[in-house]
């Protein structure tokens, strides 16, 4: 699926990216992990889902604004 970065919390490493569904899925940065995350910026990822609810894993920046 693909989304928008709707917003990420660089310190803590956590965020939610908005799907092409208009659902807003929670994700999480290993801290070994390095995204170069900025806003609205296009992202494709695999949902998974939890028992707190769906996230988004496997996250790759297909591009930028």
């Amino acid at each position: 699926m693909k989304g928008r970065l709707k917003w990420f919390k660089a310190d803590k490493k956590y965020g939610f990216i908005t799907g092409e569904d208009n659902y807003d899925y929670f994700f999480y940065v290993a801290p070994h992990e390095k995204l170069p995350l900025s806003e609205e910026c296009v992202l494709c990822f695999e949902v998974v889902e939890t028992e707190k609810g769906k996230r988004a894993e496997q996250i790759v920046v297909e591009s930028e604004k």
